[in-house]
């Protein structure tokens, strides 16, 4: 995956499962927010992933073997890049309710 700016990634938040992000390499920022304090559109049941606008509170630098737990109803925007375009390698496990 490569990291790139924020108007090229989505927000998106989960009702029925934890994000856990680990970074192989490389480092990228996510952006996080209160599912509350953003515009919500549509939600797609069969893939869990509500579809939102809005601004970002805060952001984390994600580096090389952290990881990031992001729970069910936490919006987030992922895969920006730190400086200038890097491509990362991360696994997303989905961890059920």
């Amino acid at each position: 995956m490569e990291t790139t700016t924020e108007e090229n990634r989505p927000w998106e938040s989960h009702k029925e499962y934890y994000d856990v992000h680990y970074l192989l390499n490389g480092e990228e920022i996510i952006l996080y927010n209160f599912l509350s304090q953003m515009e919500l559109s549509e939600y797609k049941v069969d893939d869990d992933w509500q579809q939102m606008n809005g601004t970002a509170l805060f952001s984390i630098k994600l580096k090389k073997d952290m990881l990031l737990l992001l729970e069910p109803n936490d919006a987030h925007k992922t895969g920006l890049l730190v400086e200038e375009p890097l491509n990362i390698k991360k696994v997303v496990f989905k961890v059920k309710i």
